[in-house]
Formats: structure tokens, C-alpha cells, sequence
């Protein structure tokens, strides 16, 4: 939205401000020139999406000069839920935009409007504080799964002023015993549950690369443990890594996945957290790093 509302996305017109050579038409409706109002707000393609929602769609009754103006009247007329609902849509017709640019895959004008509210409505259920009645403490630590039965725990870590991020992936026989670990440094992904998602899948791929067949996923993010276990096709943002997982599963003779509070899921925790001094992907297989002893010992103490 800040980039909207300073006029400085990487449009066709902002392109050419630049010096370099460029058809400044717009590629989607083939009319007007490409300027980031004319994109989110004024080509007959976002016209068609603005004006399917009642609350956005009084807007055209206003000639806004520039998107700070639109921006504005958002702001004054709008609660938190419309503004963030504003930003979305406007966000999905400028990545619609740059997919067709690249002719890879995007969503159909007519479901945006649903699909940003969706996007919004989870986003704000998400960050829903529970009253104090509601809250509730349970004592939680890392439990060993049946006999032959293996148990991989895998977390995420962000880093966002490195704009980095971490995974963390262990996996724990009947006795407790490590099979193997990982700690892997990936480019800062767009939410944590987006990072999360990818734990998730580095966890399963890492479990067939070690030939387990009867395996246990724990991790701490319960969207993440939902999207997956409902077995309905997931349209978040991380929908795509969600298939994944599904489909990396299919070889295995058994799995399930389960959510765990943080307090059972440190060592994958301090794993995701340890690719501060590793450059790249560290892998440990029937041991871990001796500066993660104490808490392996304590998982098994508790």
C-alpha cells in the first residue's frame, strides 16, 4: 500500500520515467497508459473486480486524482477489517497482474474479491485475542511415539533483519534417540505460517530421505496442522506447500500430523534457530550438534 500510495511500483509508466524503453500501454485492458492508479483502481479489469463489493464499488463516485486520495477515502470511511480488505484486493490485481505478465497461472477476476476475503477473515481470526477465561496453561513437553514408530518435530524462525529465515527438523525413535536432524537457511518467506508450511515439508521430505516409513509430524503453528489434516484444498497463500505435503505423505506406509505447544517442540525450535551459525543447510544423521545436549537431555528428563 505504501508503494501504491507513493506512486512507486514498478509499473510500465514508472518504468519509463527511468529512461529505458518500454510500451506504456496497459497489457490488460490494451488502452490506457500503465500507471499504478490506472492498474489497482481505474483499468476496466480492476473496475470489475472493485465494483462486485458494495462497500468499495460508492468509491467510483468520487474522480480521485492520485491512489493517495482513494488511499484516504478508504482510511476515513472505512473500519481496520475494510481497510485490510481494501489492501488485499489491491495487492491480488497487482500479483494477478505480474503473473500474466509472465503467463504463469493467476486468479480469475471473478473469485478475487472472495478470495482476499478469505485472506483477511483468517487473518484477523488468527490474531483474535481469547478473553481470560479462555486461556488456558497446560504443562506441556515432548512425548515418545509408539514402538516402531518414529516421531519428526520441525519448526520455523524468522530473521527479518536479515531477511532470512530457519528450519529446524528432528526425528526421534520409540526411545528417544535421534535419527537424524537438520537445520536449513531459507530466503524470509512472506508470514510465518508461509515458513512454517516449508518446515513442514522439509520434515517429511527429510523423514523419506532417511527410508522411514511409520512417521509421526509434530509442529507448533496449528493452522499449518489444520490446512493439512482437513484433506480440502487449501487457497492460503501457502495452499500450493500444503499439496505438497500431501503429496510427499503418499509413499509412507503411515503418518499423521499433530500440534504440539512450543514447550514440546524446542529441540526443532533451537534447530530452526541454530542457522545463525550455519551458512547454508547443516544435516546430522543418529546425532546432534553438542551445543544442543542440554536440551535433548532435558526433553528426555521431563
Amino acid at each position: 500500500m505504501w508503494r501504491l500510495a507513493t506512486d512507486s511500483l514498478p509499473t510500465k509508466q514508472n518504468i519509463a520515467r527511468r529512461k529505458i524503453p518500454i510500451d506504456e500501454t496497459c497489457s490488460l485492458c490494451e488502452d490506457q497508459q500503465e500507471s499504478g492508479m490506472h492498474v489497482i483502481w481505474l483499468c476496466d479489469q480492476a473496475k470489475a473486480v472493485w465494483k462486485s463489493i458494495p462497500s468499495f464499488s460508492r468509491l467510483y463516485q468520487v474522480d480521485y486524482r492520485s491512489s493517495l486520495d482513494l488511499i484516504e477515502a478508504v482510511v476515513e470511511q472505512g473500519s481496520a477489517f475494510t481497510i485490510a480488505f481494501f489492501s488485499t484486493i489491491a495487492w491480488s490485481i497487482w500479483q494477478r497482474r505480474n503473473k500474466i505478465q509472465v503467463q504463469q497461472p493467476s486468479w480469475p477476476l471473478h473469485e478475487i474479491g472472495k478470495r482476499a476475503k478469505e485472506l483477511v477473515v483468517e487473518f484477523f481470526d488468527a490474531h483474535a485475542q481469547p478473553t481470560r477465561s479462555q486461556v488456558h496453561r497446560h504443562n506441556t513437553k515432548w512425548t515418545k511415539p509408539p514402538e516402531d514408530y518414529y516421531k519428526a518435530n520441525f519448526d520455523a524462525a524468522l530473521f527479518e533483519n536479515s531477511n532470512w529465515a530457519g528450519i529446524g527438523v528432528v526425528i526421534r525413535d520409540c526411545n528417544g534417540d535421534v535419527m537424524g536432524a537438520l537445520s536449513q537457511k531459507i530466503v524470509l518467506p512472506q508470514s510465518i505460517e508461509h515458513a512454517e508450511a516449508l518446515a513442514a515439508s522439509r520434515a517429511v521430505r527429510f523423514a523419506r530421505e532417511l527410508s522411514l516409513s511409520n512417521v509421526m509430524f509434530e509442529g507448533d503453528c496449528l493452522r499449518i496442522i489444520n490446512a493439512i489434516n482437513t484433506k480440502e484444498p487449501c487457497h492460503n497463500l501457502f495452499g500450493h506447500i500444503i499439496e505438497e505435503i500431501r503429496s510427499y505423505t503418499t509413499p509412507l506406509l503411515t503418518c499423521n500430523f499433530q500440534h504440539v505447544r512450543r514447550e514440546g517442540n524446542k529441540l526443532a525450535h533451537a534447530l530452526a534457530r541454530r542457522v545463525v551459525v550455519s551458512a547454508d543447510t547443516d544435516v546430522w544423521v543418529e546425532e546432534l550438534p553438542a551445543d544442543l545436549d542440554d536440551v535433548f537431555n532435558l526433553d528426555l528428563a521431563e
